[in-house]
């Protein structure tokens, strides 16, 4: 059985009551070696298992974007391929 989550732009936000100032990562004491986000492949093996990709490896993945593609402010990028795929990453960020 299919799960469908539907957001209704037209009623309050179910983040209303979050603050809209990000935290302070210090403070927190969190650091570039900081888990991003963990991605899940089942790779050659078949075999499920979680990737964790730290914060400097996505900013490092990202700083060589822009400087190979020559990214700046007034550019626009597609969101091609499904959040679900490693590759969005690199379209995200």
């Amino acid at each position: 059985v299919a799960h469908l989550t539907v957001l209704d732009l037209g009623s309050p936000s179910p983040w209303a009551h979050q603050s809209v100032v990000d935290p302070d990562p210090q403070t927190l004491g969190l650091t570039s070696t900081h888990l991003a986000y963990v991605i899940y492949t089942s790779g050659s093996t078949g075999t499920p298992k979680g990737v964790m990709v730290e914060h400097k490896s996505a900013i490092n993945l990202t700083q060589a974007q822009i400087a190979l593609f020559g990214v700046s402010s007034s550019s626009r990028v597609v969101q091609f391929t499904s959040c679900s795929f490693d590759v969005s990453v690199a379209e995200i960020l």
